[in-house]
């Protein structure tokens, strides 16, 4: 039978208790609903977290061969994914394989270093070439053949975009975006009504600014729920139920999780001052 929406948080609880390794006859007993120790480590490594178990060189290998062998026309889908991981990874999710073949740079002519000064000249030279065209990331893209597309768009978007500025910010800057964000109760999905305001930054870089500037209780109010959704669904923690499902028990959801933060960057004496300054 499925695991419950009980069962699974307490599986998650007892794993981040034990930093990732705890004893699984003692998960087993204190669930105490008949489950075996190792149903209780595969529901934990296939379903609840899918970046506990990482590819190594050899899987990588066996990876790329498999598609390489399957041909051009072959699709590495939801289904396709499932063969792989009951045929050849079985301690590996659907999930892990998705994301290490479509997302993770598995590609071994892509590379996902530092930018060089030449291949940043032959972005911005590209995009200038193609000013006039649609998809001008897209053809420039196929210009750099080491970089995927996305890290591609990626860089213009985040670094190399004229109308962005990647200056730091300044005291002025930061004073200005922590009144603003308060005073009009931005949150998920309004930065680009900051970005009017700021014309020349970034929407994504105007979020991180004020992740970095503001309380954690101002972060958890305007942007953690936000937060919560992203973080599981990259994890494939949190579905949706179907419409023949008339049980939700098994069924997590983004209320069954907290944001624990990490330790942030240390801020100057004048920055601190700018946040009291806004209060």
């Amino acid at each position: 039978t499925p695991f419950t929406r009980d069962e699974s948080l307490k599986i998650l609880e007892l794993f981040h208790q034990n930093n990732g390794n705890p004893l699984w006859d003692e998960v087993a007993l204190s669930l105490n609903t008949s489950r075996t120790p190792f149903q209780c480590f595969k529901h934990a490594r296939t379903s609840l977290n899918s970046k506990v178990t990482t590819f190594n060189a050899y899987e990588d290998e066996l990876l790329l061969k498999i598609i390489a062998a399957s041909g051009p026309q072959y699709v590495l889908d939801q289904h396709t994914a499932t063969l792989l991981s009951q045929r050849f990874f079985p301690h590996l999710s659907k999930r892990q394989i998705l994301h290490r073949s479509n997302v993770s740079l598995l590609n071994p002519n892509y590379r996902n270093e530092r930018w060089s000064e030449d291949e940043e000249r032959m972005l911005v030279l590209g995009m200038r070439a193609f000013s006039d065209d649609d998809c001008a990331v897209t053809k420039v893209a196929a210009l750099i053949p080491n970089r995927a597309a996305k890290s591609v768009i990626d860089k213009w978007n985040r670094s190399l975009k004229p109308m962005y500025s990647t200056q730091p910010f300044t005291i002025a800057e930061d004073k200005k975006l922590l009144s603003y964000v308060k005073k009009h109760k931005i949150g998920p999905g309004n930065w680009k009504v900051v970005s009017k305001i700021f014309p020349t930054r970034n929407p994504r870089s105007l979020l991180f600014r004020w992740m970095e500037l503001a309380k954690d209780d101002d972060i958890l109010k305007r942007q953690g729920e936000d937060l919560i959704q992203k973080s599981v669904g990259k994890r494939g923690l949190v579905r949706v139920a179907r419409y023949d499902e008339t049980d939700d028990r098994d069924i997590l959801n983004a209320d069954d999780f907290v944001i624990r933060f990490k330790k942030k960057i240390k801020k100057d004496v004048e920055i601190e001052a700018v946040y009291n300054l806004s209060i």
